[in-house]
C-alpha cells in the first residue's frame, strides 16, 4: 500500500469483487450465518476417533456430520479453541470440521470448512457477532457468524457460534 501525493489517502488497490474466480459469492450458505435461526449440527465420532481426539486434539480424525438436514460422511474433525477456550471432548469443546479433508473436490453449500466456536469465554454469546458487524461497518472484511445447536453422538453440547472460515474463498 502506498500513500498518495501527501493527501493522507491510502491506496488499497482495486475494489474486491463480490465473488471469486469460481463464481462463489456466499449466497448458497447465507442462511447458515443469520440470526433468524439456530442450525442443528450432530457430529458422529467412533470410539477410536474420540480416543484419538482426547490424546491429540489438534489432529484431524474421520467422522460424520448431520447439518441442516444433510448428512456428510468422511469429514475431518479436530478440537478447536486456544488458550482460555480450549476444552476436552468431555467438556464443551470447539470444533474445526474440514469438509474436504478426505475428498479435496468436495464442498458443502460452497463451504470447505466449518469453525464451530464453543463460546465458553462469552457469557452473552454475541461478542464475535457484534465485533465482526463493527468491522464490516468500518469496511474491514470480516467473517460471517451464525449459531449452531451442537450434539456429539446425540449428546447435547449446547449453543455454539458458526464462524465463517477465513480461507481462500473468504
Amino acid at each position: 500500500h502506498e500513500r498518495t501525493g501527501g493527501t493522507g489517502v491510502i491506496d488499497t488497490g482495486p475494489e474486491p469483487e463480490d465473488s471469486d474466480a469460481s463464481g462463489y459469492d456466499g449466497s448458497e450458505n447465507a442462511d447458515l450465518f443469520t440470526l433468524d435461526r439456530v442450525v442443528e449440527l450432530n457430529i458422529t465420532l467412533s470410539s477410536a476417533a474420540m480416543t484419538s481426539l482426547n490424546s491429540d486434539p489438534r489432529t484431524f480424525v474421520e467422522g460424520a456430520i448431520d447439518i441442516d438436514g444433510d448428512h456428510l460422511d468422511s469429514v475431518g474433525i479436530r478440537l478447536g479453541g486456544k488458550y482460555g477456550s480450549s476444552r476436552t471432548l468431555s467438556q464443551k469443546t470447539g470444533f474445526v470440521i474440514d469438509i474436504d479433508r478426505y475428498d479435496p473436490k468436495r464442498d458443502w453449500r460452497g463451504l470447505e470448512r466449518l469453525v464451530v466456536k464453543n463460546l465458553v469465554q462469552d457469557g452473552s454469546y454475541v461478542h464475535e457477532r457484534v465485533a465482526f458487524q463493527v468491522y464490516e461497518a468500518m469496511g474491514v472484511p470480516a467473517p460471517r457468524v451464525g449459531y449452531l445447536w451442537v450434539k456429539v453422538n446425540d449428546v447435547d453440547f449446547g449453543l455454539y457460534a458458526n464462524m465463517e472460515a477465513v480461507d481462500d474463498r473468504f
